[in-house]
């Protein structure tokens, strides 16, 4: 666990130095550390995300976020098994055809 906000601070102080340093983001009239506060406030929500739904919603099958990540990968999935089904998904084309029940599932 200690790692994890090791590595997330050492991305964190990577990203803030080329935040700094990057014409890329450098906003007329905006003060560069605004750009800077509002990036960390964007991680800082981002950890009180995980800890949200590691912590208090910990059932995975009424818990949004988790969902959202398990269907992901169920759809990855066809991709490389039935990439006919993907496109499916992906398009919108057909999918009240019976055998995609299973992947509603």
């Amino acid at each position: 666990m200690a790692s994890h906000f090791l590595i997330t601070g050492a991305y964190l102080f990577l990203f803030l130095i080329v935040i700094r340093y990057s014409n890329f983001f450098r906003l007329e009239g905006v003060p560069r550390y605004w750009v800077s506060g509002i990036f960390v406030l964007k991680v800082l929500c981002g950890i009180a995300l995980w800890l949200i739904y590691t912590y208090h919603y910990t059932y995975r099958g009424t818990s949004d976020a988790f969902r959202y990540f398990d269907d992901a990968m169920t759809l990855h999935a066809t991709l490389r098994s039935e990439p006919s089904v993907y496109f499916k998904f992906l398009f919108g084309i057909g999918l009240d055809d019976p055998s995609l029940q299973v992947y509603f599932d």
